[in-house]
Parts: C-alpha cells; sequence; structure tokens
C-alpha cells in the first residue's frame, strides 16, 4: 500500500444485523452473509427462534405486484410460510403468513411494505 499502510479487509458478521438500523445496510449484510454462506439458518445459536405472524395487505392487482412485496420481504430477511390471494376487480387481499425474529421486526416489515407502490393498506391478521 502507499505510504507504508496496510488495507485491512472488514467482512460483515451476523451480529452486525442486531444493530444496523437502515433496509439498505440490513440487505447489503444479508446479501454478502448469503454469497459466503455464512448466514445461520433459523433457530442455529445465536439468532433465535422466528415468529410466526399474519399480515394482510389491500393492494392494486398491477403487473409485478407480487414480485415486489416478495422482494420487499426478502430484502428484510422474511421467510413467507404461506401466501393467500383474494378479491374481485381490480383490488386485492394478499394474506401473508410470515415468520419473523420479533415485534419490532414485525413493525419494520409492516412499515416498508406501506412504501410500495400501489399497496393500499397493510395491517396485522387477527386470526
Amino acid at each position: 500500500m502507499r505510504d507504508g499502510l496496510s488495507r485491512t479487509q472488514v467482512n460483515p458478521d451476523v451480529g452486525w444485523l442486531h444493530f444496523v438500523k437502515t433496509s439498505k445496510a440490513l440487505y447489503a449484510i444479508r446479501s454478502w452473509l448469503r454469497q459466503h454462506n455464512a448466514l445461520p439458518e433459523w433457530g442455529e445459536q445465536g439468532m433465535g427462534q422466528k415468529m410466526l405472524a399474519g399480515i394482510v395487505l389491500d393492494v392494486r392487482d398491477v403487473k409485478g405486484m407480487l414480485r415486489q412485496i416478495t422482494k420487499a420481504l426478502d430484502s428484510l430477511d422474511v421467510n413467507i410460510v404461506d401466501l393467500k390471494i383474494t378479491g374481485e376487480g381490480r383490488i386485492k387481499q394478499d394474506a401473508f403468513t410470515i415468520q419473523v425474529d420479533d415485534q419490532g421486526h414485525l413493525q419494520e416489515v409492516i412499515r416498508q411494505l406501506k412504501h410500495i407502490p400501489n399497496v393500499l393498506n397493510v395491517s396485522k391478521s387477527t386470526k
């Protein structure tokens, strides 16, 4: 290196997922961990158990809508357990059963989904 300084490469650690704040940072860290097979599976030591939650999205039925939703869920490290789509006409209800870390994670998922174009409403399922 120039000036006799060495550059040390820093690689993300799974523990970073517990203190980063932005979804962009979460996505970048998870992507790196997945590419390097360093992301623990659910229930492994240190990751804790995931909880099941139900969410319902009211969406306009436009091309690519489901892809946008599932991409957002993936970037938030959410596993989709079940999906049921209902509705007539241009407005559909997408009822997801998902696995999240905790209530805070669920609230962040709901907040992020509300920002997707053509998502009209997001709420927790009462089932």
